[in-house]
């Protein structure tokens, strides 16, 4: 999926500056014709649409099971939603067509292609609506470093699969651990553990940083330094960023880590 980094950025760094709190809906114009809407509540998005993205999310959620399931079987459920004002999300997940697991990522999705979607058009003049009403499960909102991560992935899943796992394994308690492409031309990283309260431009700067004080890190080939276990022969690098935590950055293969580790934590 294509998109326009500098704008995506932008429009994550609005919705992070909404008020603390914040509740309603971000309506996007070009041209004075709606282009999308992003639904917010307690400053996290719960849903994001674009035009051209009818279905969208029952395509994705078809996907989200062992098996993909019958268009007909998610079509039905989705029209009694529509009819009755209640969530597709929860009641798929109520009947077990989907898991939580595959709801989550299901609308995760959905909702980082709609905002990588309005990231595409140009003029953009979103109107704030604030609404108090709150009727999305906590559980099934985002951040926008979420949302951010997983544009990053599209194209590489597989990767950001990895990355993802490889972060949980050897991120500790408190830390925070992100995962970046080698490519500099991939500027977005592709997963994250605990970044959740992060400036999404500030996550792009320290993919930037990585890929500065990483020797061989733009190697097309993404052999060089590739190790996965940082504690042993990876390339790791350790630098002070203030206060009682240290930054280490690694590369495996076509990848690129960066732990944020407090001192009295510190391993390796």
């Amino acid at each position: 999926m294509s998109y326009e980094v500098a704008t995506l950025l932008r429009l994550l760094k609005g919705i992070d500056r909404l008020p603390d709190g914040a509740t309603g809906a971000l309506v996007f114009t070009a041209q004075d014709a709606p282009q999308g809407t992003v639904l917010v509540e307690n400053n996290r998005v719960c849903w994001a649409a674009a035009s051209n993205m009818e279905h969208r999310l029952t395509h994705i959620l078809r996907h989200q099971s062992m098996s993909p399931l019958p268009p007909e079987e998610i079509e039905e459920i989705y029209q009694e939603c529509l009819r009755d004002g209640i969530p597709l999300g929860e009641t798929l997940v109520e009947r077990g067509v989907v898991t939580a697991e595959g709801l989550w990522r299901g609308l995760r999705q959905h909702s980082a292609e709609a905002i990588c979607v309005l990231a595409t058009t140009s003029n953009l003049a979103p109107t704030w609506t604030s609404n108090r009403q709150r009727r999305y499960d906590a559980q099934f909102t985002f951040s926008t470093s979420e949302l951010l991560s997983c544009a990053g992935g599209f194209g590489f899943e597989e990767q950001a699969e990895e990355a993802e796992m490889t972060l949980k394994e050897i991120t500790p308690r408190e830390s925070i651990g992100l995962a970046f492409q080698a490519d500099p031309t991939r500027e977005l990283p592709i997963a994250h553990v605990s970044a959740e309260g992060w400036d999404c431009e500030e996550l792009v700067e320290i993919g930037k940083w990585a890929r500065e004080v990483l020797p061989g890190s733009d190697d097309e080939d993404g052999e060089k330094d590739g190790q996965h276990d940082v504690d042993q022969e990876a390339v790791a690098i350790v630098d002070s960023i203030g206060g009682p935590a240290l930054r280490r950055a690694w590369r495996a293969g076509p990848l690129l880590y960066v732990r944020f580790v407090a001192s009295e934590q510190r391993v390796g």
